[in-house]
């Protein structure tokens, strides 16, 4: 991954976007119908830092790069051979965000509308019709959630898997 598509702007706005999560107001699966995500790309939520370096080898802290108060990034993590592309849309970057050493959240940060639709249309033939709320638009489990987020102003957007435990 180019470290130079970490930018302050862009750390700021995944992370303020990262915020949106959990939405419970966001649509429920059909019982039994889909379940929720047990891994990205390979990484288990619910992964120790250590375990996840294990599986995939290199993950990268982001606080290094990141602008001013380089606590907030702590436990933000990238992988620097990262696939650019979520199904047919190009991405911009994916944070790992490592709670309690544990994966509980991935960031995925998509530019223009086209990406946006594409990432859309992959997450509804995953898991059926989300629901609409504002700026997102997502799925919720009991336990997990999958919102895709758009900031008007900046022109990104965010799609965000939180494991919620």
């Amino acid at each position: 991954m180019n470290t130079t598509l970490f930018t302050p702007r862009l750390l700021f706005v995944l992370l303020c976007l990262a915020a949106l999560a959990p939405l419970p107001v966001l649509a429920q699966p059909q019982p039994g119908s889909v379940s929720a995500p047990v891994e990205f790309r390979g990484l288990p939520f619910g992964i120790s830092l250590e375990g996840a370096r294990n599986l995939v080898g290199s993950l990268e802290p982001v606080a290094p790069l990141a602008p001013g108060n380089k606590d907030r990034f702590k436990d933000v993590y990238y992988r620097p051979d990262e696939d650019m592309t979520f199904g047919s849309a190009a991405i911009l970057s994916v944070g790992y965000v490592f709670r309690d050493d544990h994966l509980r959240q991935v960031i995925i940060t998509l530019s223009g509308e086209p990406n946006v639709f594409l990432a859309k249309e992959r997450l509804i033939q995953r898991f059926g019709p989300g629901r609409q709320v504002g700026v997102r638009y997502g799925w919720t489990w009991a336990d997990f959630s999958v919102v895709l987020a758009s900031d008007p102003e900046g022109g990104l957007s965010s799609l965000i898997y939180t494991q919620e435990k």
